[in-house]
């Protein structure tokens, strides 16, 4: 697969969408890339998993996989572009301590998304504090919430008539729909509810961003048939055997590039140390 320069995974909340960026972020540093991965958060999801001591900060560390670690909110990156033009960033923290701007970056609508996206794609558009990496794999929000932060730009660009913040909306929202620089992973199981919901994220991202979205199906624990007398388990079993058949036809359907892998099978860690090949397979 060719993964491109900015990498968002999204999905339903307990598909594997932390595990799925960690492993991804691990794979493309093994391929000599610099990688940075970048958790949307206030608290860190994947520091357990990455069995690391210290909790991330905003600035880039690196960790022992090879790939560098960040953790980002918009009022940190806001203070960082502002402080690239006023060069003092204790000043610009002070500033932002303030009551009027605090209660400003609070309720002024899609500033803090507009902050995070800008800073993402800073390096692709030439503006803002230098962002210098091959990849940028992104541990974003869950669905509802991802839209919100991707519809962010192009709405603030509908609603500003001129200036700086129009401009720079308009150029963070055309980069989030360029194929070629932006991609985006949502995860999905092959079970009922978190299919129906990566049918509605397809519907509600629409024709703008089709091109650049792959569906990765984190595989179940495969189920066979048991050899058990009990007639109740051996039921349940064919009935969860089926239940998956129907949701892989489904999947098939519905959207062409999707793939999978058993991220539920094989532990974390057998990712993280192995010089793994591809694994992303088509379904």
């Amino acid at each position: 697969m060719d993964f491109k320069k900015l990498i968002f995974v999204s999905g339903k909340g307990g598909t594997g969408k932390t595990t799925l960026s960690l492993i991804l972020a691990r794979h493309l540093a093994l391929k000599g890339k610099k990688t940075l991965f970048v958790e949307l958060a206030s608290r860190s999801s994947a520091q357990s998993l990455l069995m690391e001591t210290s909790a991330p900060q905003y600035n880039p560390s690196p960790t022992s996989f090879g790939f560098d670690w960040s953790i980002m909110e918009g009022r940190d990156c806001l203070i960082e572009y502002i402080s690239s033009f006023t060069g003092v960033e204790k000043f610009t923290q002070k500033l932002f301590d303030t009551h009027v701007l605090k209660t400003l970056v609070n309720v002024a609508p899609g500033l803090n998304d507009l902050s995070i996206l800008g800073k993402l794609t800073s390096s692709m558009r030439e503006h803002g504090p230098a962002f210098e990496y091959d990849h940028v794999v992104v541990d974003a929000h869950s669905t509802g919430s991802f839209h919100s932060l991707i519809k962010a730009p192009g709405i603030l660009a509908k609603s500003v008539s001129s200036g700086p913040l129009k401009l720079q909306s308009e150029g963070i929202d055309q980069v989030l729909k360029d194929p070629q620089l932006v991609q985006y992973f949502f995860v999905g199981l092959f079970e009922s509810l978190p299919m129906d919901e990566l049918e509605d994220t397809m519907g509600t991202f629409g024709e703008e961003y089709q091109e650049a979205i792959s569906i990765l199906m984190n595989k179940k624990i495969p189920l066979e048939k048991s050899e058990s007398s009990n007639d109740i388990w051996k039921n349940f079993l064919e009935k969860q055997i089926q239940a998956e058949k129907v949701q892989k036809a489904r999947a098939k359907d519905l959207w062409n590039q999707v793939y999978y892998e058993n991220i539920i099978v094989r532990p974390l860690s057998e990712y993280l140390i192995s010089q793994q090949g591809e694994w992303l397979r088509p379904l």
